[in-house]
This record gives C-alpha cells, structure tokens and sequence, in this order.
C-alpha cells in the first residue's frame, strides 16, 4: 500500500487514512440512525422540533428574513451545482489537476442522489405552508438538503486541499469555516420556515459519511491521478522536428 506524505499531518501513511475513513464512515451511519430513530419515535431532539421551530418563527423580521434568503438561495440545489462546476473548472485549468475537482463534483452528485432518495423513502411532511417565508414548498423534508449540499462542499473540499499541502492554519480555517457556513444554512432552513430541528440535524452525519468514503477513494487513487494533464495534446517529438535547424559557424564550414 501506497504511502501518503503530509507535513505535519497527524496521520502520515495510507493504513492510517484508512482507519480515519472507517471511523468516518461509521460515525456517519450512527448519527443519521440515531436521528432518524428519534424522529421515528418523536423522542430526544425531535420532541424540541415545534419548540426550536416556535422561537425561531417569534424572532422574525424583514432585515433577518432577507438575509436567512440569501444564504439560502446560494446553498440551493441550482446555485450550489453552479458554484461547484463553475470553481471545479477553474481548479482544472490552472492546476491541471483533474482528481481532486473530479472528486469534488463526484461527492457533491452523490450527496444531492442520497438526499432525494432518503426524502422519498421517510416522507417526512415539512412544516405548515404558512410558516413558509420564500414561498410554499411541499417536497418532503427529511433531511435538509441544503445543509447536506454545504456540508459535504466545504468538508470535502477541505479535505482535498489540506491532504496535498498542510498548515495548522489552514487547518483553522477550515473548521472555522465549516462551522459557520454549515451553522448559518442550517440556521436559515429553520427560519425560513422549511425544516425542522432533526432535518438538519440528520444531514451532518450524512456529510461525515461521505467524507469518509472520499477519504478511502482518494487513498486508493491511481497513479496516474498524481499526474497534471498536459498543457498540449501535441507529442514531444513533433514540437522537436518543427524547431529550426541549427545554424552554421565559421568553425563547421
């Protein structure tokens, strides 16, 4: 097996990649079983849905309402796919690294499949139709599919950033910014009136199941995805026999 290299990483080879994959994976099951028993017997957090849902709805106003809208139109299916394609391209063409952004757009495709087929499986109904801010939305509910999209955008990518170059630093940032950006989608759903305590609280684990699973393919990569594609499709030795011949000095005639 194939040895990783990371400076200052806390695990430093494959075997130990592995083992965090794992724990990943079934941290991720648990959790989302946890909630969705919970949701399923109406105990534990589901029994504080229509309490967190309540004072939520009592803190509205126009300035809140209007940003909890932006945040959550960004994180929608539409925008967020735009914004991955969009960044995922850029990755490409100037790093010339196609593994990473392909297994970003990968993660990010399975994540929105997973979220859809589990809404159609539970059927949860999503809060009254009044409560509703941005207009009246009778898909299911369970699990919140913005805060999965988030989840898995931000801790894939950080993931496929920091496992090639990383600094404690970054590594700051990046639980900082998956704090934030997760807790204010999360935050917005409910505001917005669209989903209850447990739909987000079922995506999160979700999110850590599948970074789990990236962790494992990005172990088992090929060798070839270490390799930048070419800047020219045109072969080395045709960009030689086109190059001028070498001119004559008074030495050689």
């Amino acid at each position: 097996m194939r040895s990783l290299q990371f400076s200052a990483w806390p695990i430093d080879r494959s075997r130990g990649l592995l083992i965090l994959s794992g724990t990943l994976v079934l941290l991720g099951i648990a959790g989302f079983i946890a909630v969705y028993s919970m949701v399923h017997t109406g105990g534990g957090l589901a029994s504080l849905d229509r309490l967190a849902f309540q004072d939520l709805l009592r803190q509205r106003s126009r300035g809140w309402t209007i940003f909890f809208a932006v945040i959550s139109t960004l994180g929608s299916p539409p925008w967020l796919a735009s914004i991955v394609l969009i960044s995922a391209g850029l990755w490409l063409l100037i790093s010339r690294d196609w593994w990473r952004p392909m297994l970003w757009v990968a993660a990010m495709a399975l994540g929105a499949a997973t979220s859809n087929i589990i809404k159609h499986l539970v059927g949860r109904r999503r809060p009254p139709l009044v409560d509703m801010a941005t207009g009246a939305n009778h898909s299911f509910s369970f699990p919140s599919g913005h805060t999965l999209g988030i989840s898995i955008f931000i801790l894939a990518l950080g993931y496929l950033l920091l496992s090639r170059k990383f600094s404690r630093l970054k590594l700051l940032l990046w639980i900082v910014s998956a704090a934030l950006l997760i807790s204010l989608m999360a935050l917005s759903r409910m505001y917005l009136g669209y989903h209850w305590l447990t739909d987000i609280s079922a995506s999160i684990p979700i999110a850590v199941f599948f970074l789990g699973v990236l962790i494992a393919v990005d172990v088992f990569r090929p060798r070839r995805a270490d390799v930048p594609l070419r800047k020219s499709s045109k072969p080395a030795a045709e960009s030689i026999d086109r190059q001028p011949p070498p001119q004559e000095t008074p030495d050689q005639r």
